[in-house]
């Protein structure tokens, strides 16, 4: 039997904020939280896997890790093995426990979903009226710990970038750093409070001038030698957009992996192949009953990797992703 190469495990699917651009406001499957014992189980598997250079295993999924109520346990379990493990986060409820596990020498990288930029921006797009101020207190306090350590994970704060979408779109979608003025505002601060880090450690800093010429897409900008800030693309999930009108310069939509190489594990032990799957429609299994190997080599996952393979389309979802992007 073959094995899922990424892994993305949803200790919870509840979220704290309700951002415009999130798929969550289309999943109407029960919301809770993955037990801790089912968790140990999957991290016992996976540690026995031949993982690949590029290979990881994410804790993420459809709602904020964080807000598990056992997540520095689930944490501290999984880093145990030596597994590829990632966390990504919205960093909005960072403090000195959450930090700590957050920078176990054991967790790979690291990746903070900052996506807008100031107070107003960011009640605008999470739903949520949180405090900036105590937001970045967040951030600062990671990035402090993290200098001050010779080991843990590798930073990413990301910037979420609508810029290279059309006006008609950007009327439908949420509007995040949609110009490269608004963008340039959000690095620099960025670079501010890295600067004035550098200045209160002792260690130096990465900044670099950026200019709005430099803005683009994918950039990523070097803070410190651990911690990097990348501006992300926007990509709408299915019927929003048209690839070809809204990505003049192209996106390949014409083949997926997914099906040969990830697995995504839902609180509830239910599997699917795809991390836009908001819904679980392609389901594959659940590890409550079977092992991840054993969904991840189960009919429904064998016969979607036979059609990939003879020029099919194996579900709707997938169909949707060819004709319009994910």
């Amino acid at each position: 039997m073959i094995q899922p190469s990424i892994v993305d495990i949803e200790l919870t699917n509840l979220c704290n904020l309700a951002c415009g651009f999130c798929l969550r406001h289309d999943m109407t499957r029960p919301k809770g939280t993955m037990d801790l014992e089912l968790f140990k189980n999957i991290i016992d598997e996976l540690a026995g896997f031949d993982f690949p250079t590029w290979g990881k295993v994410i804790i993420a999924g459809f709602g904020e890790p964080t807000l598990h109520p056992r997540f520095t346990e689930a944490v501290a379990y999984a880093t145990s093995t030596g597994l590829p493990l990632r966390i990504y986060t919205n960093a909005t409820g960072l403090n000195t426990t959450i930090v700590h596990a957050l920078l176990h020498p054991g967790v790979q990288a690291l990746k903070l979903s900052i996506n807008a930029h100031g107070a107003e921006m960011s009640t605008r797009v999470t739903g949520r009226r949180i405090s900036w101020e105590g937001f970045v207190e967040g951030i600062v306090l990671l990035m402090r710990e993290r200098i001050a350590r010779d080991n843990g994970p590798q930073i990413t704060l990301q910037l979420l970038s609508t810029a290279q979408l059309s006006a008609a779109v950007r009327k439908r979608e949420m509007a995040v750093l949609n110009t490269p003025q608004m963008a340039l505002q959000a690095i620099k601060y960025w670079q501010a409070q890295s600067l004035k880090l550098a200045k209160e450690t002792g260690v130096p800093s990465m900044v670099a001038p950026v200019k709005e010429s430099d803005i683009r897409v994918g950039k990523v900008i070097d803070l410190f030698e651990t911690i990097k800030l990348k501006m992300c693309p926007y990509l709408p999930y299915r019927t929003h957009f048209d690839a070809t009108r809204d990505f003049p310069s192209g996106l390949d939509f014409g083949s997926c992996a997914r099906h040969f190489n990830n697995l995504v594990i839902f609180w509830d032990g239910a599997c699917t192949p795809c991390c836009t799957d908001v819904d679980c429609h392609m389901y594959l299994g659940n590890v409550n009953l079977s092992s991840v190997k054993e969904v991840f080599n189960a009919c429904a996952a064998v016969e979607n990797r036979r059609k990939w393979s003879a020029g099919q389309i194996p579900s709707e979802l997938c169909q949707i992703c060819l004709s319009e992007g994910a």
